[in-house]
């Protein structure tokens, strides 16, 4: 009986798509049957008590009830909902006024259709006029009930008897659907319980699959007891916004040579990281395949190395990298920079850098920080085709180099919710002094974007002589 119960009320189901619509029609679906089971026992009632001159009504009302699962085949939905709200206030009215008048309680049965329309409607423009034309009715059957003669010649132990299974029936109706709704309730939160289990499922494998990633993009990466042992002064603030990121490190020592490098590749998370695992290979193919050795003619190979890779592609793209790229002498104190968008910052205590480059300086209690400009080029696809400028720079004791992506400067945060922004920075490393610049980098980005969500990955690396 169960099923042949649920069968009714899913019949004509397939005909929508969305879960809403099918819990209209679902929901139409029991009310119509059960409407047909109701008008049936009122039929039987008619019988019992003077009541047939409501039979035609009653007998009309039970066609529509088993129309109503032929028409639901043909019509679109639109329409079945629209029947399904007004034939109540149609019949309902008809029955109150016409036929049983006052004390039948009739009208009454608005109760039930006025909610309805809300079911069946999403937005407040449909279902709004229809919730007020159930009200209309409602008021004017109570109005109208005074001065209209019905139809029907009931006594009052009959009226009252009327009365009595009236409000059985509405109760009835009215837990019907609460059953109803709880039914759609249970299958919506089971619903929802079942896709948050799968996307718990799917969230763990893609996070497994990240974190995976994220041990292999760390094994490319140099560590920082690479950088110590090969210059102890060196400092690397690593911060990327997700699990994996688009910015890099990159250190190479090659014979007395130690080439550096902070980039930053064209988005963040797992497509930036992958576009950092072809900028980093390009980076170590120009230099051991290619035997590349100064800094301008570095970036020019592996500009031409990352469009090739990316040239494979059907469609056009044009990821590549910023970056600062440095090469550093021991023996000559030599220093060799060439940037694409990023610039070199050179932090000392003169005033004047040994360079034929231009250059910017800032200075803060006789310490100055010195701004050699990259060249305004990406690494990669561009329709920029100017060489990569080749900077020389001697350094002297106590010189420190930096090298940076955006991503700190331009990290919303402090009361106001601003960017961090350059110069900002620039002061904040003049005014620290402390040779672990790592962790008071970290501690500052920490404190500037409490409350805050990190917008981009971080990446600042660098030397002091």
């Amino acid at each position: 009986m169960s099923n042949l119960f649920q069968n009714i009320f899913n019949l004509n189901l397939e005909r929508v798509e969305n879960d809403w619509d099918k819990r209209g029609f679902r929901i139409i679906n029991t009310l119509i049957f059960s409407l047909g089971i109701l008008m049936l026992l009122f039929y039987l009632l008619s019988f019992v008590i003077s009541l047939s001159e409501a039979r035609p009504v009653v007998l009309g009302m039970m066609a529509i009830t088993i129309i109503h699962f032929w028409v639901s085949k043909k019509l679109p939905f639109n329409v079945i909902k629209l029947y399904a709200s007004l034939i109540p206030i149609v019949l309902i009215s008809i029955v109150s006024i016409s036929i049983i008048g006052e004390g039948g309680g009739d009208r009454f049965y608005f109760a039930c259709s006025l909610i309805l329309p809300m079911i069946f409607y999403k937005e407040k423009k449909w279902w709004l006029p229809l919730v007020l034309l159930n009200i209309v009715a409602f008021i004017a059957s109570t109005f109208l009930q005074q001065y209209i003669e019905p139809m029907a010649s009931i006594s009052d132990q009959e009226l009252f008897f009327y009365a009595g299974i009236n409000g059985i029936a509405i109760c009835s109706l009215i837990l019907i659907m609460l059953k109803v709704f709880k039914i759609e309730i249970d299958g919506f939160q089971q619903t929802i319980t079942d896709q948050k289990q799968t996307l718990e499922i799917k969230n763990k494998e893609i996070t497994e699959s990240i974190n995976y990633a994220k041990g292999i993009q760390e094994a490319i990466l140099p560590s920082a007891h690479f950088l110590e042992r090969e210059f102890k002064h060196g400092f690397i603030c690593y911060l990327p916004k997700d699990i994996v990121a688009g910015d890099f490190y990159w250190i190479e020592k090659v014979e007395d040579d130690l080439y550096f490098a902070a980039a930053d590749c064209t988005g963040h998370g797992v497509p930036g990281a992958m576009v950092s695992v072809v900028c980093s290979n390009a980076l170590q193919q120009s230099l051991h395949e290619y035997r590349h050795t100064n800094t301008s003619d570095l970036l020019e190979s592996t500009s031409q190395l990352v469009s090739k890779t990316f040239e494979k592609s059907i469609r056009e793209i044009k990821d590549g990298m910023d970056i600062g790229l440095c090469r550093w002498n021991a023996e000559t104190g030599m220093l060799q920079f060439s940037g694409a968008n990023n610039p070199l910052w050179l932090i000392s205590n003169s005033s004047e850098l040994k360079t034929n480059s231009d250059y910017k300086t800032i200075e803060v209690e006789g310490r100055y920080l010195h701004e050699v400009k990259g060249t305004k080029r990406p690494v990669g696809n561009s329709d920029i085709k100017m060489k990569f400028e080749l900077h020389e720079i001697q350094l002297e004791q106590g010189d420190e180099i930096i090298l940076q992506t955006d991503g700190f400067a331009d990290q919303f945060g402090g009361t106001n919710g601003k960017k961090y922004k350059y110069n900002q920075l620039k002061m904040f490393l003049l005014k620290t002094k402390s040779i672990d610049r790592s962790e008071i980098l970290k501690r500052e980005f920490s404190a500037w974007c409490e409350g805050y969500e990190q917008i981009d990955d971080v990446c600042l690396i660098g030397l002091r002589i």
